[in-house]
């Protein structure tokens, strides 16, 4: 199982902006730095996803 942020797809755009030089360094790190993410739970082998249990709806 992990656990950590995704990115959304401003996320993308700005590193996509950096990587074709539309913007500096420093602009793609002060963007980055007001994203809020949300995080993302993978499950990635069955024996993890033995380990759920429903507690109800949140």
């Amino acid at each position: 199982m992990v656990i950590g942020p995704v990115a959304d797809e401003a996320v993308h755009r700005n590193i996509d902006d950096y990587n074709r030089n539309l913007i500096s360094k420093e602009e793609l790190l002060k963007r980055l730095e007001y994203t809020k993410l949300s995080d993302q739970v993978a499950f990635c082998t069955d024996n993890a996803l033995t380990k759920i249990i429903y507690k109800g709806v949140i």
